[in-house]
């Protein structure tokens, strides 16, 4: 979300003993996301989307300061539990979509905290929270005439459509749209050119398979 500051504080394991972060609400299309440490242990997952703050499956890990960090599925299914690592990869991937989502359309924190976070971390976080609310809001306005209309083929074509646009923008992350040139694997996901799927293979390469599998 752009706060690196609060990214170093969910990194210090050492001088921030525990750090709370919830973006979005309850009575959003998109759930809930969560992140939460204690000492050197992290959990990431959703809120389930009935309303309650009850954590839907998500990932545990621990920090470590070299080698591979293991994920671990929350769930029952993973892999800790006799389960795929392909479902850790899974909630892993649908996490890291929500991010994404969560960014692009300015979804509110809905609770940030640290330890020892100071009343002026906490009014500068409020304010912040406060800014991202509000462009929000305007960018549900501007698109007032889909909310309110009646039709629900035409809420459905206009949501294809901006689906379609934001699915065919350039994995790589160059920022272009409209690509053509798919993985020829999965055909999920879209690129501007050679370059910017050989780039982005060391990402790509843990969830073609599973893309692969819904197509």
């Amino acid at each position: 979300m752009g706060r690196e500051d609060w990214l170093e504080r969910f990194l210090d394991a050492k001088g921030t003993d525990t750090f709370t972060l919830v973006v979005g609400n309850t009575g959003d299309v998109w759930q809930p996301l969560y992140v939460k440490r204690h000492g050197l242990n992290v959990e990431l997952g959703f809120y389930s989307s009935d309303g309650s703050e009850t954590p839907e499956p998500g990932v545990r890990y621990t920090i470590i300061s070299s080698g591979e960090w293991q994920p671990i599925s929350t769930s029952d299914l993973g892999r800790e539990w006799g389960g795929t690592y392909t479902w850790v990869r899974g909630q892993g991937e649908a996490f890291a979509k929500h991010i994404w989502y969560f960014k692009r359309w300015s979804h509110e924190v809905a609770t940030i905290d640290w330890t020892g976070m100071t009343e002026d971390d906490k009014i500068e976080a409020r304010a912040w929270s406060e800014e991202r609310k509000k462009k929000a809001k305007a960018e549900n306005d501007s698109n007032a005439d889909d909310n309110n209309t009646n039709d629900n083929d035409t809420k459905r074509e206009k949501y294809e459509q901006a689906a379609e646009k934001i699915r065919k923008e350039c994995r790589g992350g160059c920022g272009a749209q409209n690509t053509e040139f798919r993985c020829s694997k999965c055909k999920g996901v879209y690129y501007c050119s050679s370059e910017c799927q050989r780039e982005d293979w060391k990402y790509h390469k843990s969830v073609c398979d599973i893309i692969n599998e819904t197509h």
